[in-house]
């Protein structure tokens, strides 16, 4: 009974357009009211309590500002030359670099919306010229920015880990492969929308040309390996590691490419400040919300169904997690969903005998497909906003990279190795 009034008031408020901290903290008040269980006390204990045992979460901040730095620095089009310069040459090209780039990029931001925003600007107009569509232009840069939520460092990936209880660690090294498939994919499908165009492909760069955009980029290129190198060897925790990128942003910036000026600081800190306020009050709305799910048992309640609606086969058990994953993805945002499923969902794992960490991983890979599914897809908002497109146009195109998608998410889901196999060789 709890339970429905705690979801029925949730999404009344979301429908409302109600922001959703405040949407989860009202909800969650409204639904103490008709417990005889919790107690309005719980509110301050669980908000005000829920940061300061969450130490994790100070790198959400620096990754924030790693990846604001580095934009303003330059390095979004240094990529783009670097990768325009190993891929460019093949048959569609572009829209490889586009997703080598976002790749690249998703390395330093950890986030799929400044991901698409500081690539797709560039790519966008460039794919345009080239004779791409502007549908399926936007629909590659929203595709290949959602790389960004997933390929270490993720800032969903943080979050996955706060409210799991999970090893960060673990997490962002099982995000790599997954990642790097999703990228291959997004470039399989750009590779046969060329050919069938006919689209020309461009001048092979001379290995002269390669070396100087290297050089150009390799400041850049260094920040991720040194984040994942010292995760990988211990030298400093996945927390720590956002500090070390922020020092890096800010040498590259500052010393190397020299683009980044004083005067903008004020307003780069003033941003992150104002994204991590909200973050802040929605993971302690969160933890409110899951306190009350927890007292009234849903977790335990939703994997007894899930486990009966399966007939306890692994296999249909998965494929009904995944599609209601994708639903719930077309109408919520990732970080968002990964605040009120992970409690819900993640004690089916230990049911099921399934590692945590991979169970994990699933769900971020799956929410990230979301970042791209109308109406609510948070990337794909960015990137109609560059191309200036509605989501109606896009959508058409975004199809084709939705179905490549879902393959990928299969084999994720279904082969366990693609998502342990390195967590499970660095960190014992």
């Amino acid at each position: 009974m709890i339970a429905i009034i705690l979801f029925g008031f949730f999404f009344l408020f979301l429908f409302l357009d109600v922001p959703i901290a405040f949407s989860m903290t009202l909800a969650s008040v409204l639904a103490i009211l008709f417990s005889d269980k919790i107690y309005l006390v719980d509110v301050a204990r669980e908000m005000g309590g829920a940061l300061q045992a969450l130490f994790p979460f100070v790198a959400v901040p620096y990754f924030l500002l790693a990846g604001e730095i580095m934009n303003r620095g330059g390095l979004s089009t240094r990529l783009v030359n670097f990768a325009q310069a190993l891929v460019g040459h093949r048959r569609g090209g572009l829209s490889m670099v586009a997703c080598l780039a976002s790749m690249l990029f998703g390395g330093i931001s950890g986030a799929s919306s400044a991901d698409t925003a500081a690539i797709g600007s560039i790519m966008i107009p460039a794919m345009r010229k080239k004779g791409y569509g502007k549908a399926f232009a936007t629909a590659l840069a929203a595709s290949a920015g959602s790389t960004g939520a997933i390929i270490p460092p993720s800032i969903t990936m943080i979050y996955l880990g706060v409210v799991g209880n999970l090893k960060i660690e673990s997490l962002f090294l099982g995000g790599i492969i997954p990642g790097t498939l999703i990228g291959l994919s997004l470039m399989t499908v750009s590779y046969f929308y060329a050919r069938r165009l006919g689209i020309p492909t461009e001048p092979k760069a001379d290995a002269g040309t390669v070396l100087r955009t290297f050089a150009g980029a390799f400041f850049s290129l260094l920040i991720p390996l040194v984040i994942v190198g010292g995760i990988m060897s211990g030298i400093f925790t996945a927390t720590e590691s956002a500090l070390v990128a922020v020092l890096c942003a800010v040498f590259v910036g500052f010393v190397v490419h020299k683009e980044l000026l004083f005067r903008e600081l004020p307003r780069i800190l003033v941003e992150v400040a104002k994204i991590t306020a909200v973050m802040g009050l929605m993971i302690s709305a969160a933890f409110l919300f899951a306190y009350i799910l927890s007292v009234e048992r849903v977790p335990e309640i939703i994997t007894g169904f899930l486990l009966r609606l399966s007939g306890n086969n692994m296999i249909f058990l998965l494929l009904l997690v995944n599609l209601a994953l994708l639903l719930i993805g077309t109408f919520m945002d990732a970080g968002v969903a990964i605040f009120i499923l992970v409690p819900v969902l993640l004690p089916l794992a230990g049911k099921i005998g399934m590692d945590p960490i991979h169970f994990g991983v699933m769900m971020v890979t799956n929410l990230t497909i979301g970042l791209i599914t109308p109406p609510v897809g948070t990337t794909l908002f960015v990137a109609c906003g560059i191309s200036r497109i509605s989501i109606s146009e896009v959508t058409p195109s975004i199809l084709r990279f939705l179905c490549v998608l879902f393959l990928v998410q299969l084999l994720i889901t279904y082969v366990p190795a693609i998502t342990l196999a390195i967590p499970s060789f660095f960190i014992r």
